[in-house]
């Protein structure tokens, strides 16, 4: 068996010290985040996780105001939102899970949105409760 250059093995070493920091880098944001969703729904169910928990219903919608510059820029599409919904039905935490646009005001706006609308709240063994759900809210050119 013919031995590999020193150069070769130092590489090779390098290589695999820097995948691990990576994925040990990726680990660490993969904690930072589950603890960030941690603390973003504590003191929620989420809408799967409980049995006899009934899901909320929106009695009050508020559709998502365009920006000016978005218009011009033409974009359409969804951002998809988790919200909190308290026992008294309203939107107490709004978070965007995923972006249609950062740059002309668009998830802003579907979060201020998001906060104005009431629900008749979500119950457990009919005892109302707060429970985290998602909400997409749609931008669309007529």
């Amino acid at each position: 068996m013919k031995a590999l250059p020193f150069r070769f093995v130092m590489s090779a070493l390098v290589v695999s010290l820097a995948t691990l920091a990576a994925y040990a880098q990726s680990a660490g944001q993969a904690q930072q985040k589950t603890a960030q969703e941690d603390e973003f729904l504590k003191g929620v169910y989420v809408l799967s996780g409980a049995p006899n928990l009934v899901f909320p219903v929106a009695l009050r919608q508020v559709h998502p105001q365009y920006t000016s510059d978005a218009m011009r820029a033409k974009i359409q599409g969804d951002v998809e939102l988790q919200i909190v919904v308290l026992a008294d039905g309203t939107v107490d935490r709004v978070r965007v899970t995923k972006s249609l646009d950062k740059v002309f005001g668009l998830d802003e706006a579907a979060v201020r949105a998001a906060k104005e609308w009431k629900f008749k709240a979500a119950t457990l063994n009919d005892i109302p409760v707060p429970v985290a759900i998602n909400l997409n809210l749609t931008f669309r050119l007529h």
